[in-house]
């Protein structure tokens, strides 16, 4: 027995007994006054459990809260060699133990997940919560009331001074007018107008509010025109799918000066099976317009904040590719400025997807095309992503009509892997290593695919984990942006830009 351990005994009630766990001393048990099983921890410091060597003292032990016990039946845990995890707490100096009379001795045994506890806060008295409700409440209120302009003022005026002609608060019609003008002046500016500065709606299936959406991408809309300003010149048009009779949204930029001679265009596929040209874009965009390219961004079937329709009209790996390859028309047609025999592709992750496969299904439509870090096997990327994933791009939506197992050859159809051999334009490709949603090895199929089968087409870099991964390409300064301008996305895009510019020989130097 310890000459500490004697200090303790009446606050444990019964002798101390010392136990060894492994190479390890760490638990001291014992039985309160009732001889029921108490636990209890040591606070801080652990004991050298070999035999003849003096032990360091115990320093304080106090009664531990209650825990699942892991330690039935006998000692587990030891702290030399590998020391198990659930022995101690994350400081490394706590331990919780308890008595083991199972076996009719007391036999120390570590508890896992017994650190301690922040002890709780009084619960405020009934009065005194529903005051700071009730304050809370009218808090809210008066910042609510707060976001209101005067615009709203203003109509409530004109209101009243239909139903109170005679009052003189209101002044007249003249009065309400400017009022209107002044709160125009000087109210504070809600979300929708402060250029850039938006939340994405992210769609929950049916639960999707298509009116908040189409808010929030009038947003987008507005957050576009005021980056195209002094850059680019922009407008919204749509036009007709090639596989039905569905109207595509889509953003056309244009260079501020434009000569006499036609030039090239490039169709830009956004991200994401649910998404839209995100503003992160913007720099891009405007560099590819100083470039002298018109640019097309169709926001095809499934693209979120244009109205149920086009939502549910999702078609993965279907449709939606046809919906992109009619954007090449699209720009023939309607902008004498753009030459037929000179329009690329450009598209990222699902964006790839499309890019890959509308170049495979329509080989003549485009002269060139880019795929950053692109989905390419369907295959693979179900049987990594797991059950969920499954279940949503298994969603009768999106068209498979079932698993891989029962229609594989639609997922065969839908997956740019298996459809090499039709590539007869050049083609750049760009992965990288530390890629969590396209995994390398998903991404190697294609990169291995295309220099066996199509070395003089293909232009491939694989990048060795740069910042951001799936994203390291678009990533973009907050509230600023202009491109992240890490290393390896300036040489992405630096190759992106020759690769196009040297296929499209675009009129820029």
């Amino acid at each position: 027995m310890f000459d500490d351990e004697k200090k303790f005994r009446p606050h444990l009630g019964r002798e101390i007994v010392s136990t060894r766990v492994g190479t390890s001393l760490s638990a001291v048990p014992s039985l309160d006054r009732h001889g029921k099983t108490r636990r209890m921890q040591i606070a801080s410091g652990f004991f050298s459990s070999n035999r003849g060597k003096t032990r360091p003292p115990l320093r304080r032990v106090h009664r531990g809260p209650p825990v699942p016990d892991r330690g039935r039946g006998g000692v587990q845990g030891t702290l030399a060699g590998v020391p198990d995890q659930d022995s101690r707490c994350p400081d490394g100096a706590h331990a919780v133990l308890r008595a083991n009379a199972r076996r009719g001795r007391r036999q120390a045994a570590i508890l896992a997940e017994a650190c301690p506890q922040p002890r709780r806060e009084r619960r405020p008295p009934r009065l005194e919560t529903e005051s700071a409700e009730l304050e809370r409440r009218v808090g809210l209120v008066a910042m609510v009331a707060t976001r209101l302009t005067t615009h709203l003022a203003a109509t409530l005026a004109a209101f009243l001074s239909l139903a109170h002609p005679s009052s003189s608060a209101i002044g007249g019609s003249a009065a309400v007018h400017a009022a209107a003008h002044q709160a125009a002046a000087t109210a504070p500016a809600l979300t929708s107008q402060v250029p850039l500065a938006r939340a994405h709606v992210e769609p929950a299936g049916d639960r999707l509010d298509f009116a908040q959406a189409q808010r929030q991408q009038a947003d987008t809309d507005r957050a576009w025109r005021t980056a195209s300003d002094g850059f680019m010149r922009m407008e919204k048009i749509t036009y007709r799918s090639g596989a039905d009779d569905l109207d595509v949204p889509a953003f056309v930029f244009q260079p501020l000066e434009t000569g006499a001679k036609r030039g090239p265009a490039l169709v830009w596929v956004h991200e994401n099976i649910r998404g839209h040209l995100y503003e992160h874009y913007i720099p891009y965009i405007r560099e590819a317009t100083a470039r002298g390219y018109v640019v097309i961004a169709p926001e095809y079937r499934g693209s979120i904040g244009y109205g149920r329709q086009l939502y549910e009209a999702i078609d993965y790996g279907g449709a939606e590719v046809d919906d992109v390859a009619a954007a090449a028309n699209a720009l023939s047609e309607r902008y004498p400025t753009v030459d037929p025999a000179r329009i690329g592709i450009i598209g990222w992750s699902h964006g790839g997807l499309i890019t890959l496969l509308s170049i495979f299904r329509n080989p003549t439509t485009f002269s060139a095309s880019v795929a950053i870090v692109p989905v390419t096997n369907l295959f693979h990327r179900l049987a990594r992503k797991g059950v969920e994933r499954q279940r949503r791009l298994m969603d009768p939506y999106n068209r498979f009509g079932g698993p891989p197992s029962e229609r594989p050859e639609v997922y065969r159809y839908r997956s740019p892997l298996f459809h090499v051999d039709r590539l007869q334009i050049p083609l750049l490709v760009h992965v990288a290593e530390n890629d969590e949603d396209v995994n390398i090895d998903e991404a190697m199929q294609l990169v291995d695919a295309l220099r066996a089968r199509k070395p003089a087409l293909a232009e491939i870099k694989v990048y060795s984990s740069p910042p951001g991964g799936h994203t390291f390409d678009r990533r973009v300064r907050p509230r600023a942006w202009q491109p992240e301008n890490t290393p390896d996305q300036r040489d992405s895009w630096e190759r992106v830009w020759k690769f196009l510019d040297s296929k499209l020989q675009a009129p820029y130097n």
